[in-house]
């Protein structure tokens, strides 16, 4: 089913619709069969959220032919881990090679580096571009409907009117059909989702993303044993797809089996092992977050900072990140005698990370007035700056903000602190249960955590989910 997918692509279907202007698709420039072949197979796995194998597709690519200039901009920006400078080298070799071919190819090419920079306005404008110039291309179509939330003014109801045009243009395009599932389902259409994402498996039964996608939205539902089933569909698919391990893992924690998960991602190490990887140990560490062990959370999370101490390299910011996130464990499940010393040696990450860890250290010392001076310094700070990016950092940091009210059992300035902040983020419902209980107000506070634990769209990576219901377990049990 994976190669029916690459039809449409394929030189052989350029060759048949080439009198047909509404069937232009893109025609790369190369002589080299198997290069071309590579960089469709990378298209294919990307737009399936496969971006290992892609990766690896768009490489080889290169590989083949190194004047193969989208091939090479793909390659660039999907390469985990290249420095930033090294990327936009490739970037730029990548579109002049591309300048020498068609002008689809380096619109569509442009329209690519567009996005891998960061500049979702602007790849909108040229996927519309391309896609008007090369209709019978879905994956050009996909991309503008994909990147179109990036528009003034639009929201996630315009995506999925977006997405939905592009499935009724291009039915058998089985990726639209996973990113439209998931939309809908996030603006509460979870009956409409289910059918998208069945039909995603029905199009692309043997490729793990459509069962792991299939598994996630029956996670959400509360599903757990058919999620399981699918999840496990997946790593049978493709034994290195790591997602599909993680899946069952994040299904049994929700199950409230977190020795069954802990054991699961054990599994997952023996089949696709990541040597010198902090992320299991991350992922083992958020199974005892779940329950509230803050010791065994904190011995994890300390194997995962040896491992990236181990890699060597540019580490600062992990590692500041893995104190920081003992900080909380300690100050928020532990004893507390640890915060202070683990969130100052988190201060080494950027500026954002530096006010959260200051303060948090001086939170852990009970120094409420310098914990506020250093966050309202980042917050103006940060609302300064005008951008959306700014903007958002001032709403997280006025989460902490009132999570240092809630440690002063100010409850009722935590709430108005939650009221200019982004309350519905993990730590933002952590904070209100938090600032509900420092009110006096126990039923608040367990209604709110009664709603964290119910939440199913729980990823073992995200610290603050984790961290937030085994919080919550506190107020729920007394």
């Amino acid at each position: 089913m994976l190669s029916a997918l690459v039809v449409p692509l394929a030189t052989t279907a350029q060759a048949q619709v080439a009198d047909r202007p509404d069937r232009v698709t893109l025609k790369v420039t190369t002589s080299v069969a198997a290069a071309e072949h590579e960089f469709r197979q990378g298209l294919v796995e990307w737009d399936n959220i496969n971006f290992v194998a892609a990766r690896g597709h768009f490489a080889k690519a290169v590989e083949l032919d190194p004047t193969l200039g989208i091939a090479r901009v793909l390659s660039a920006g999907t390469a985990l881990g290249m420095p930033a400078a090294e990327r936009d080298a490739e970037l730029k070799r990548g579109l002049a090679d591309a300048a020498k071919g068609s002008s689809n190819e380096l619109l569509a090419a442009t329209a690519f580096g567009a996005m891998f920079r960061g500049n979702g306005a602007e790849a909108f404008n040229l996927f519309r571009a391309a896609a008007v110039a090369m209709p019978g291309e879905p994956t050009l179509a996909y991309r503008r409907a994909l990147n179109s939330g990036a528009l003034p003014n639009r929201d996630l109801v315009d995506v999925v009117v977006a997405q939905r045009a592009v499935r009724n243009a291009f039915p058998d395009f089985a990726p639209v059909r996973n990113t439209l599932a998931y939309n809908l389902w996030n603006v509460g259409n979870q009956q409409q989702a289910l059918a998208e994402v069945r039909e995603y498996v029905r199009l692309l039964p043997n490729h793990p993303n459509s069962h792991d996608s299939y598994a996630e939205l029956l996670q959400w539902d509360g599903r757990f044993a058919e999620a399981i089933s699918h999840y496990r569909r997946a790593v049978a698919l493709d034994p290195g797809y790591t997602a599909g391990y993680d899946g069952i893992a994040e299904a049994q924690v929700l199950m409230g089996r977190g020795d069954l998960a802990r054991a699961s991602l054990a599994e997952a190490e023996a089949a696709a092992p990541l040597p010198g990887d902090a992320g299991r140990h991350r992922r083992i560490a958020a199974t005892y977050l779940v329950e509230g062990n803050a010791r065994a959370a904190t011995t994890e999370l300390g194997r995962a900072l040896a491992a990236v101490k181990a890699a060597g390299g540019n580490t600062a910011n992990a590692e500041a990140t893995l104190h920081f996130q003992m900080a909380m464990v300690d100050f928020y499940l532990g004893d507390g005698k640890a915060t202070a010393s683990h969130a100052g040696a988190a201060a080494a990450g950027g500026p954002l990370a530096q006010a959260n860890a200051r303060a948090l250290e001086a939170l852990g010392r009970k120094d409420y007035a310098a914990a506020h001076q250093q966050l309202q310094a980042a917050i103006r700070e940060a609302t300064a700056a005008g951008t959306p990016g700014g903007a958002n950092a001032a709403a997280n940091l006025e989460v902490i903000e009132a999570l240092v009210y809630v440690g002063e059992g100010r409850g009722d300035d935590a709430m108005a602190a939650l009221g200019r902040g982004n309350s519905a983020s993990p730590l933002g419902r952590m904070a209100a249960a938090l600032a509900a209980r420092a009110q006096g107000d126990l039923g608040a506070a367990r209604s709110v955590s009664y709603e964290i634990l119910a939440n199913r769209q729980f990823t073992l990576l995200t610290f603050n989910a984790a961290l937030s219901k085994g919080v919550a377990r506190g107020p729920v049990s007394r």
